[in-house]
């Protein structure tokens, strides 16, 4: 598989799956989360929400570099050879909820319809992860490395 197919299959997964798990720094030691998430067209950047009384918020708030895992496996045997696994990583900021974030938070409510209250609340904060660079693995071993930035 050439490498803009395999950027084709990146694109097809964020698009498909609702859910990843974000990695945060807690202290000295890593502290993983699920989290739901939206990407624009250009994958440029992970969009997620989260209570702000959580581990992962003060974490974020505190070191901002992080990163999200994505993945298509479904816990099957075939999933060796054909499950594809995406770690992004970048530095995640919190965005309000003003007239300029609005495309944002319309991406995550797209994805999200039955979240919206949940998005919109005084309670939650949104964050965009800018992303850096997508780790990809395919066929177990096969592992590609791309610049988000320089994508599309």
């Amino acid at each position: 598989m050439t490498e803009q197919e395999t950027w084709s299959l990146v694109e097809e997964t964020l698009d498909n799956q609702k859910f990843g798990v974000l990695a945060t720094l807690m202290d000295e030691y890593p502290y993983t989360s699920a989290v739901m998430f939206a990407t624009p067209p250009d994958a440029k950047y992970m969009l997620f929400a989260t209570p702000r009384n959580t581990r992962k918020y003060v974490n974020l708030k505190k070191h901002p570099k992080a990163s999200i895992f994505v993945n298509n496996a479904a816990n099957r045997i075939s999933d060796v050879s054909e499950a594809i696994g995406i770690t992004a990583l970048g530095d995640a900021a919190e965005l309000f909820n003003t007239q300029d974030n609005q495309p944002c938070f319309e991406i995550l409510r797209q994805k999200h319809p039955s979240m919206q209250e949940f998005i919109d609340s005084q309670a939650t904060a949104v964050f965009m992860l800018k992303i850096h660079k997508y780790y990809v693995v395919r066929n177990f071993q096969q592992v590609y490395e791309f610049d988000a930035q320089d994508k599309n």
